[in-house]
């Protein structure tokens, strides 16, 4: 794993640089070691300047959190996958991660109502852990920048919003 960061990083050849990024993506959907520390070099492929490379990463972070045929699938592994890249990942990893989940929600137009229901579900349940929580509200930040832009989400409802304590 630790060769395809070194190559990630390097490397400008959009050939190379897909190949590699799918190949991370396995890896990471399975919990390779190595494979988490190698899908944040991903994420961070989004602040290079070319538009091809950036959208190799917001495809990354679609095939790792969005994508499945399954809304049940999709919805409790996709949040099990943000909630352990977001909690796993430094302060500079996390910048990284929500810029990419920021292009992906703006790629797709929306983003699946069973990954916001489940992640507020986490924000407001009274046994999850505080960290979770913490990266749950972190997430649900990430689809309220896109919110911002004109897209429209379902509210919650207004009576758990009183009830949230950390």
């Amino acid at each position: 794993m630790l060769v395809a960061v070194a190559c990630l990083d390097r490397s400008t050849e959009v050939g190379e640089l897909q190949e590699l990024t799918k190949f991370i993506a396995e890896c990471r959907k399975f919990s390779l070691r190595g494979s988490q520390h190698a899908i944040n070099s991903v994420f961070a492929m989004i602040w290079r300047k070319d538009s091809t490379i950036i959208d190799l990463a917001v495809q990354a972070a679609d095939t790792l959190f969005v994508q499945n045929p399954n809304g049940e699938i999709v919805s409790k592994r996709s949040v099990d996958n943000l909630m352990d890249v977001m909690m796993e990942a430094s302060a500079e990893e996390r910048l990284s991660l929500e810029e990419t989940l920021v292009r992906v929600v703006e790629k797709k137009k929306r983003m699946p109502i069973q990954i916001v229901d489940s992640l507020w579900e986490c924000v407001v349940s009274e046994e999850a852990e505080v960290e979770k929580r913490l990266a749950a509200v972190r997430l649900m930040s990430v689809f309220g920048r896109y919110v911002q832009g004109g897209a429209k989400v379902r509210q919650p409802p207004s009576p758990l919003l009183t009830n949230v304590t950390f």
